[in-house]
């Protein structure tokens, strides 16, 4: 009877292995599940087929087998799965070199962020010194052109929220390769250097300046970095306006979670309250764009370039070389200046001589999300 059972076990596991097994051949053929051609846990492309040739043969086998590990039927779901253990029952992240789970459900670019904050990545004294001779080739050039210039650093999420890090964490003792560009820069009196970590570590008493699903800041936060930059320019432009909290309402919106979530599939689940602004007597308005061309390779070529004027057109013109980061700030930003240029020039925070040239802008101000500042060593102004 027990030898009877074994066999039976035995040929129900063999036959349902023998579907498994068929099921991506059957799909091929039937086509009765398809994958989506892009993965959200991964935020990446999914690999295409590739053709079938036969004078190209040496590179196929490794082509297919990158596509088959990516096509494999229900592999969304199997991630899903993967996710769903690896956060609620192990208390781990799915993505453990992208994305770390802090303490109460705060969540944090991990990779590069980390290492940074751990000291484990840092810009040599050669690499230092370069990024501030290049901030100041800038400075004294567009100074020759008539032009103000500004400079600030958006920190990353551990630095205004280190309570919330997980236990394994600990910051550089020596200082952060930011830290050490920042104290070269703040000897150098051509470069005005914005401080925004400082502004938002004393505005955490009024909100939350980072939301816990997303790398980015709030949008609260982005009046307090508006603010920051506003009162450093207005030292050199006093007839600016700056808007005032009371000028601002917030309305809520519960959303899905952000980055970070995304990441780790479970921003349908994780969401969160996102606050947006309400401007009062807003003067800001999109004008058409000049049209500039993105890089060939930039995603988000709709976000290259952005325009707003406002009707004073006694006021200051402002030209920006930004990232992601400025979206909030920029909300603010554009109510004050006659004419507001917005350059996203894909995380490479060049010069864009040629632009700026054409715009003519009064001011010239340039954040740099803290982890790309290696950028600038790719440039030299002349």
């Amino acid at each position: 009877m027990i030898k009877r059972t074994d066999k039976f076990y035995q040929i129900i596991l063999i036959f349902f292995f023998s579907i498994w097994i068929l099921i991506p051949f059957l799909n091929n053929n039937l086509n009765f599940y398809s994958e989506p051609q892009i993965s959200k846990t991964e935020n990446r492309n999914l690999t295409k087929r590739p053709e079938f040739n036969i004078q190209l043969l040496d590179p196929y086998p490794a082509a297919f087998t990158d596509f088959f590990n990516d096509h494999i039927v229900f592999r969304n779901l199997m991630l899903k799965e993967h996710s769903n253990l690896s956060y609620y029952l192990f208390k781990h992240s799915p993505v453990p070199d992208q994305v770390d789970i802090g303490k109460d459900g705060w969540l944090y670019f991990g990779n590069n962020d980390k290492l940074i904050y751990q000291g484990q990545k840092c810009l040599s004294g050669d690499e230092i010194r370069n990024i501030a001779k290049e901030l100041h080739r800038r400075a004294v050039y567009y100074k020759q052109k008539g032009i103000h210039f500004y400079f600030c650093f958006a920190p990353m999420k551990q630095e205004i929220y280190p309570e919330f890090l997980p236990n394994n964490y600990s910051r550089s003792p020596g200082g952060t390769q930011t830290d050490k560009i920042i104290s070269v820069i703040k000897k150098d009196p051509v470069i005005p250097f914005i401080d925004i970590k400082s502004a938002l570590l004393e505005s955490k008493k009024y909100g939350k300046m980072y939301q816990k699903t997303d790398h980015h800041w709030s949008c609260k936060a982005g009046f307090y970095v508006y603010s920051a930059i506003m009162n450093r320019i207005k030292i050199d432009f006093p007839e600016l306006k700056p808007l005032k909290a009371s000028d601002i309402t917030y309305n809520q919106v519960l959303r899905n979670g952000g980055t970070l979530a995304n990441m780790i599939g479970f921003d349908e689940i994780l969401k969160e309250d996102y606050y947006f602004p309400v401007i009062k007597n807003a003067p800001g308005r999109a004008v058409k764009k000049a049209g500039y061309p993105p890089p060939y390779w930039f995603a988000y070529k709709d976000e290259y370039e952005n325009e707003y004027e406002i009707p004073d057109k006694t006021m200051p013109s402002l030209f920006v070389i930004r990232d992601s980061f400025f979206y909030y700030p920029m909300l603010f930003l554009q109510q004050n200046f006659s004419r507001t240029t917005l350059i996203w020039d894909a995380w490479m925070y060049g010069p864009n001589l040629e632009l700026i040239d054409k715009e003519k802008p009064k001011i010239v101000l340039i954040m740099v999300y803290e982890q790309n500042v290696g950028s600038l060593l790719k440039y030299h102004i002349y």
